[in-house]
């Protein structure tokens, strides 16, 4: 079974900056009633909206994650090994209710850089992520 969360407690609001509009820039298609992050080993207290998600095992027994970050927590890491890359996050949420909806066929901002504020660099890792997100468009405000 994979990482549960109560879904009857609210979410708190993130403070700081808050670019999530403006990276999730049109979502199609997500998954239905969306998935629980297993935050286990992750950086941050919270996961920003357009934060790349993975996930490892099988069908009906998918582990979901926030793509690790670097050693200092200020861009992403490497895929680990038995990951794929999933999609990405569509809203923020907090390591207390870490629950989101993950989009696979929308338009991302990969322009929107703020790592202080949790949005990270996908230059590293774009040409991967369009490899394996086929129907994911990445395309910056003056694109």
């Amino acid at each position: 079974m994979g990482t549960v969360v109560n879904l009857t407690t609210p979410l708190s609001p993130i403070g700081g900056v808050d670019l999530d509009s403006l990276v999730v820039r049109e979502n199609y298609t997500s998954t239905d009633g969306g998935v629980t992050l297993d935050l286990t080993g992750y950086a941050r207290d919270y996961v920003r909206a357009g934060h790349v998600i993975i996930r490892t095992g099988t069908v009906g027994d998918y582990v979901y994650k926030p793509m690790p970050l670097n050693g200092a927590g200020n861009a992403y890491g490497t895929l680990p090994a038995s990951h794929e890359y999933y999609g990405h996050a569509v809203q923020s949420v907090t390591s207390k209710y870490p629950n989101t909806g993950v989009t696979y066929h929308a338009k991302i901002n990969p322009l929107v850089v703020n790592a202080d504020a949790g949005y990270f660099d996908m230059s590293g890792i774009l040409s991967a992520l369009k490899t394996a997100l086929t129907h994911v468009i990445y395309k910056g405000d003056n694109d």
